[in-house]
């Protein structure tokens, strides 16, 4: 027979070497799931948990030591916080210490890495984690902070309705309780307008309940009486008799701060007859001093006195005895035990401030956590801004020297186009000049040697012609039609001539005009007399009376000072 430690051994060994074959076969799967992008991080955490939750604590442990192994030492930040969330997943549901630390350790590890990864997501994730490990070992003040945080960022994140409604229905509980009343009801009317009841249908009661709870206390009667009936249509409709009872109690107690007390009668006895039925003692006891309240006012003492004193029996909840003492008191009072009714008052003063203290420390608790849970994320956040103002920087710094290298290219690349543009203007004004200067000369010379036929043909003419010879020489050589092409020829060969003649002279004649243009091409006054079909006098004239348009006075006259200045426009 085997030795039991040896047993023992062997059990531990076989369950080893099948949670390592099994797990060799998915850690590729795991790590795979665990390596998608932040907004995959809760999902991809949630659904490996659910897997291992099918199998025994030693798997689960085999298999996070195993995708820690195959990590590697350098995982990256966010690979570390997934498995860090997965720590604190075991921590939580193995009520003890983890590698060391426990799941408010694990949770704060993750809140670090979120932070400083700027992941919401896993912030979200190890929040709740965090919330649902305080609250369930009565540490109210953390719970209730970190659910609030978390609920926070799922709807900031957009979280499904389903999510969100399961998890503040959970949540407005611990709110009624702080007697954070207002937030219950926002809480619980979110998830009514969300239309999320089917998703929530075995938590229906819950919530119709709750958010009737809260109307009560806040003093809008009528729709505390509308949801608490609510409350108990749905408690027909699941056969919860319990509930149905206590849904009446609930509207009769409504109708006596309504002081409609004597309506409220066969409410209270209806919820202390199912309580007691389906033993739940305790909403009896409290329903029963309320009657009890009721019967001492109607003078009923006698029935008075044995339900308050059934309902202390009955009731242990401190809050509902809270209620109860007070409601004995008052009724001692009217029976003349001064002492006992002081006595039952101080019992309902004291415990009264002692919940009243829990539930202060408990919001200023809540208070200094988001203080420092906020401050912490703006450590962080100071910290990425700074990173990302560095990393900024050093975008802009190259961003402006790329933009600089591109303008000097552009710059460079433009001024050779235009120097290259400068050049091809250049060769086509030359060679429109040249071939002007060609067109003038060519056509210069038909008419020189038109002018000679002319002379020739006029010393043929005999003296008997004399008169009509002399009427032909002082005729216009040049037509308007030779004016306009010599001019524009001209103006080709000699751009922007007759422009510097006016402004020399704006009342230059045309005849003047004609006659410094054929100066400006080297002609001698036989030349000029020819084309112009004048004499050489008038040629003489006409240079001098140009002089004086010119502004050429006789001080500073040489021989060839007209040529000169017309040459040098």
């Amino acid at each position: 027979m085997l030795h039991p430690k040896a047993a023992l051994f062997l059990f531990y060994l076989s369950a080893f070497l099948q949670v390592k074959a099994q797990s060799k076969s998915d850690f590729g799967r795991w790590l795979a799931m665990l390596k998608t992008p932040y907004n995959d991080s809760a999902a991809a955490t949630d659904r490996i948990w659910k897997e291992w939750l099918l199998q025994d604590s030693n798997y689960r442990v085999q298999s996070l030591q195993l995708i820690v192994k195959e990590a590697g030492a350098s995982p990256g930040k966010l690979l570390t916080a997934k498995i860090n969330l997965l720590k604190a997943k075991m921590a939580h549901a193995y009520w003890r210490p983890f590698e060391g630390l426990n799941c408010d350790d694990w949770c704060k590890k993750v809140v670090q890495n979120a932070n400083e990864l700027g992941d919401e997501h896993l912030l979200m994730s190890a929040c709740f984690i965090n919330a649902f490990y305080h609250l369930e070992s009565g540490n109210l003040e953390k719970g209730l902070f970190y659910n609030l945080k978390a609920i926070e960022l799922a709807e900031k994140l957009n979280y499904n309705s389903s999510f969100l409604s399961r998890n503040k229905l959970y949540t407005s509980s611990y709110l009624y309780t702080t007697h954070n009343y207002g937030q219950c009801l926002s809480y619980c009317r979110d998830i009514i307008r969300s239309r999320a009841i089917k998703d929530i249908n075995e938590n229906a009661i819950g919530l119709y309940n709750n958010t009737a709870l809260s109307f009560r206390v806040l003093g809008n009667y009528d729709s505390a009486i509308f949801y608490f009936d609510k409350t108990m249509q749905v408690a027909r409709l699941q056969n919860n008799g319990v509930w149905v009872g206590i849904a009446a109690g609930n509207i009769g107690d409504v109708l006596r701060m309504k002081n409609r007390a004597a309506d409220a009668v066969a409410l209270w006895q209806q919820d202390i007859d199912s309580c007691l039925k389906y033993n739940e003692p305790g909403n009896a006891g409290l329903t029963m001093a309320f009657l009890a309240e009721y019967y001492t006012g109607t003078g009923k003492k006698t029935e008075a006195a044995a339900l308050l004193t059934k309902a202390l029996q009955l009731n242990k909840r401190l809050l509902d005895r809270i209620v109860i003492y007070k409601i004995k008191a008052r009724f001692l009072q009217t029976t003349g035990s001064y002492d006992s009714a002081f006595y039952y008052l101080q019992l309902h003063q004291q415990q009264n401030d002692s919940v009243n203290t829990v539930i202060n420390r408990t919001n200023y608790e809540q208070l200094k956590l988001r203080l420092d849970f906020e401050n912490n994320q703006n450590s962080y956040n100071l910290v990425l801004k700074e990173k990302k103002t560095e990393q900024l920087r050093f975008n802009f710094l190259m961003g402006s020297l790329a933009v600089l290298l591109l303008a000097g290219w552009l710059f460079i690349s433009r001024q050779k186009l235009k120097y290259k543009l400068v050049l091809q203007q250049k060769q086509i004004a030359d060679e429109k000049a040249s071939s002007a200067t060609q067109q003038l000369h060519l056509f210069t010379q038909t008419l020189l040697e038109k002018n000679e036929q002319i002379e020739q043909l006029t010393g043929r003419i005999s003296k008997m012609e004399e008169q009509q010879t002399d009427e032909l020489i002082h005729q216009t050589i040049l037509t308007d039609d030779d004016w306009n092409n010599f001019k524009t020829l001209f103006e080709k060969a000699h751009p922007g001539f007759f422009e510097k003649l006016r402004q020399q002279s704006p009342d230059i004649t045309l005849a003047e005009i004609r006659l410094a243009a054929l100066i400006r091409l080297g002609l001698d006054n036989k030349q000029m007399a020819s084309m112009q079909g004048i004499s050489l006098s008038s040629v003489r004239g006409n240079k001098t009376r140009l002089r004086q348009r010119l502004g050429i006075t006789s001080d500073n006259i040489q021989p060839d000072a007209l040529e000169f200045f017309i040459k040098n426009l």
